[in-house]
């Protein structure tokens, strides 16, 4: 059988797009030859074609995303709103042809079983929100990375955060092995980072996805402050950059300095000052002048709670007055240098609570991220019905004094209160993955959550989710990224219908009983308790229920042995990431019980299984982030 593929481009993506409709054509059927070539569109071919048309009034064909796919047997069309949307296109078809991408990397692909290209596939769809990406978090080498970005675009995501100028302090972690009691330190410098983030932006741009960067710590770059090779021991600092850090009680200091110090990316300026004001903003301008490729540059503050400029000058306004000023000047220093850079800015702990007296000059240049970083993931964002966060008390803003919210109606009626000074494009920047992804032992209810979170993102005014997330989160399983993806191209899809497609086509015949008993295993877990939002109860109850995990554990493993043996490829790897995760999960549970008696024990036990991990790290680094894990197994025993 031979199928022509036509680019119907001569955009890097849509050729793109044509070489992997071809190899993935290819590995169906051996005798499939495929032809790829740029031309107008035409008969008896496969042809791949932009067209903007798909998108409704309003949308941004550079930004938005929709397609439309009408083949049978090799012939017809797939579409896209922009070359993006073609290569979603075409791996959207690849999805309804039967090709499962469980986890990022070729190992993490399972091939249909049946071909199915015969059958006529039709539709034609938008994403539901235009935001959808993963920012980086935890321990990661380039391939992690360069397997994540592929990844992206084969579930129909569009978006990808690189956190900080470069990714050293990320990359370092995996690379100087950082805890490990099995693998060697790896040398590894800033400069081989910088190397390895121009190789993974080509990896980007050949996608088309929409690029992210950076985020905190300008006020360091500002004054030449290199976060990365700030070391143990050092001093407070001097000269220029000691004048214009925060005063608090009385003194410019690092914020929580001590001779331990590792960082000064938590400490503040002085932003009343026009000077610091001035220097930050040229300092960002220059960066998107001189990187054009990023779409979207985060402009955040310094990564801490309530410690900002106590000065006089500094008490005349809000934190977030001073930087609407400053987002402001930025806007004027990029529109006078021609740059068309989007800026992200961030409302984020202290900066909650909303400017009183300052707006957003040109809506258009900003985006607004929603980071609820002290939210309860217990629940969802889903407000619960008759309640109007218009109408829910905020705490009153007291400098270096605040609460910071928990619950769902709060952290909306914050959201809500920053309504008038910006009107805009905004999205959710929200934490499933770096940590509460480990408290859910199962994976389920957490991944329900997110679910109901993504679906209720409209409500809240908000256009989609960029994941701050360990890139590997894909332990036990990768229901929660599959969730994510799904439900950010289709708000309605549901939640149990989704999962038992997920468990099925991932694990096979035996997929719904692992479902059910994930579920089980989530349930002994209470995620309140788990992570320190119960402490005044009594633990008793929730301890007790750990008592049912090794049973649970026990009683499933038959089923996990015989799909290890039955099975081959992928679907073997991930029933074996299973029998791992039963050894550590039974493990966990007898730490946290332990601990509410003998603290000493428990912290044996945690520090046996912390060698597990260690030496198991090899096996399942593509699914679980080793530090993350080594850190919840201390914690429970504390």
């Amino acid at each position: 059988m031979q199928i022509r593929i036509i680019a119907c481009s001569n955009d890097e993506t849509v050729r793109f797009a044509a070489s992997e409709a071809a190899r993935y054509l290819r590995s169906l059927d051996s005798r499939i030859v495929c032809d790829i070539m740029a031309a107008e569109p035409q008969e008896n071919a496969l042809n791949l074609t932009v067209s903007p048309a798909l998108l409704a009034p309003g949308q941004d064909a550079a930004l938005d995303d929709a397609i439309e796919i009408d083949v049978c047997r090799g012939t017809g069309a797939i579409k896209g709103s922009n070359p993006r949307s073609v290569l979603l296109g075409v791996y959207r078809y690849l999805r309804e042809l039967g090709y499962i991408f469980a986890f990022p990397g070729p190992d993490g692909e399972i091939a249909p079983t049946e071909n199915r290209l015969g059958t006529r596939i039709r539709l034609r769809e938008a994403a539901a929100y235009r935001h959808r990406g993963i920012c980086d978090e935890g321990a990661i080498s380039y391939q992690h990375i360069a397997d994540t970005i592929d990844w992206l675009p084969k579930v129909g995501m569009n978006s990808y955060f690189n956190q900080g100028r470069i990714p050293y302090g990320f990359m370092k972690k995996w690379y100087a092995h950082e805890g490990s009691s099995t693998l060697p330190p790896e040398p590894f410098t800033p400069a081989d980072a910088e190397a390895m983030m121009l190789s993974y932006q080509q990896e980007i741009q050949k996608r088309g996805l929409l690029y992210h960067a950076v985020g905190h710590n300008w006020q360091n770059d500002a004054y030449g402050v290199d976060v990365s090779a700030w070391r143990r021991g050092v001093d407070q600092p001097t000269g220029e950059y000691a004048e214009v850090i925060s005063m608090l009680n009385g003194k410019r200091q690092l914020f929580g300095w001590s001779p331990e110090t590792t960082s000064p990316s938590d400490t503040h300026l002085c932003y009343s000052m026009e000077k610091v004001r001035e220097r930050i903003t040229d300092v960002i301008a220059d960066y998107c002048e001189a990187h054009a490729e990023v779409d979207y540059l985060h402009f955040w503050l310094a990564d801490a709670i309530n410690n900002h400029c106590e000065c006089p000058e500094c008490r005349k306004k809000r934190p977030s007055d001073w930087y609407v000023m400053m987002l402001n000047l930025l806007d004027e220093k990029l529109t006078r240098r021609g740059l068309k850079n989007k800026i992200v800015f961030l409302i984020y702990v202290d900066l909650l609570w909303a400017p009183e007296t300052e707006t957003l000059h040109n809506p258009e240049r900003f985006v607004l991220m929603f980071a609820p970083i002290t939210r309860t993931f217990s629940r969802s964002f889903s407000l619960p019905q008759g309640i109007d966060p218009a109408k829910v008390p905020l705490p009153p803003y007291v400098r270096n004094q605040l609460p910071m919210p928990r619950s769902v109606e709060e952290n909306a009626a914050h959201l809500l209160s920053w309504s008038r000074a910006f009107r805009g494009d905004s999205f959710d920047y929200d934490y499933h993955g770096v940590g509460a992804h480990l408290v859910d032992a199962g994976g389920v209810a957490l991944s329900r959550v997110l679910h109901q979170d993504i679906r209720a993102l409209r409500e809240l005014d908000l256009h989609g989710l960029i994941s701050c997330q360990v890139l590997r989160a894909y332990y036990p399983t990768g229901l929660m990224m599959h969730v994510m993806a799904e439900t950010l191209w289709n708000r309605d899809a549901d939640f149990d219908a989704l999962c038992d497609r997920f468990f099925l086509g991932a694990y096979g015949k035996d997929g719904l009983l692992l479902k059910d008993y994930l579920t089980q295993l989530g349930r002994c877990f209470d995620m309140a308790f788990f992570r320190g939002e119960r402490k005044e109860e009594d633990p008793a109850p929730y301890l007790a229920k750990l008592a049912d995990v090794e049973p649970l554990c026990d009683a499933f493993a038959p089923v996990i042995g015989r799909n290890i043996a039955a099975s081959e490829g992928c679907r073997r790897r991930l029933w074996q990431v299973l029998g791992h995760h039963a050894y550590i999960t039974v493990r966990l549970a007898r730490i946290r019980r332990t601990a509410a008696a003998d603290r000493p024990q428990a912290e044996a036990l945690a520090a046996a299984l912390c060698r597990y991990i260690d030496r198991t790290e090899p096996e399942l680094h593509p699914f679980l982030d080793a530090g993350f894990m080594k850190n919840k197994a201390r914690q429970y025993a504390k």
